[in-house]
């Protein structure tokens, strides 16, 4: 495929592309894009993928949002699904302005503006390419060398624990939600992955 392809290209040989995307939402939350839990959505079942799962408001998994051992991270991606008026937990978006997205301004009343605030794991990956966008410009605004794969640990290592409200999906959030600050200015912990493993036969 496409990604694989970039991925393994040669040119890119000691610093392989930062590929992030949305790990997907889940039914029954109806639409286009719409999969079971722990389901093999694309692209971001590839190994050379960032998979991003969504938190909602308190850090808990968002109740739409897959999940799974090929997540990676998790990041906010708002509460509840596709509601225009729940502006207080939700993620403001650009939109198109001939869609069903419009933006409630303070008298209550709808009006198009090419926002929206809407929830999913659509919003989650944007967070994430943010995040690696501010690293890399920090690293050369400083005269800082750093790879792209350093640059994926930095992101991962120093996300934070969201595990203890969310403990029926261990191990399935990825490192943790995403934060910005910490991924700054702090030395990420290790992050370790495995990728093949072989059983013998003792």
């Amino acid at each position: 495929n496409a990604i694989q392809t970039l991925y393994n290209d040669p040119y890119q040989v000691g610093n392989k592309p930062i590929m992030i995307a949305a790990a997907g939402n889940i039914k029954p939350y109806e639409g286009p894009y719409s999969v079971y839990g722990d389901s093999w959505v694309f692209p971001a079942r590839y190994d050379e993928v960032i998979s991003v799962s969504a938190s909602d408001i308190e850090d808990v998994k968002a109740s739409y949002s897959c999940f799974g051992s090929h997540v990676e991270i998790t990041a906010p991606g708002g509460t509840g699904y596709l509601n225009p008026q729940n502006q207080e937990s939700a993620i403001i978006s650009t939109s198109p302005m001939d869609t069903q997205f419009f933006y409630y301004n303070d008298e209550g009343n709808l009006w198009p503006s090419g926002y929206a605030f809407t929830s999913g794991t659509s919003m989650t990956a944007p967070h994430v390419s943010g995040v690696v966008a501010l690293i890399l410009s920090y690293y050369q605004h400083n005269n800082i060398t750093i790879s792209n794969e350093e640059v994926k640990q930095r992101l991962l290592g120093t996300a934070d624990d969201i595990y203890g409200d969310n403990l029926i999906y261990t191990n399935e959030l990825g490192a943790g939600r995403l934060n910005a600050y910490r991924a700054l200015t702090e030395e990420p912990h290790p992050s370790v992955q495995v990728s093949d493993f072989k059983i013998n036969n003792q």
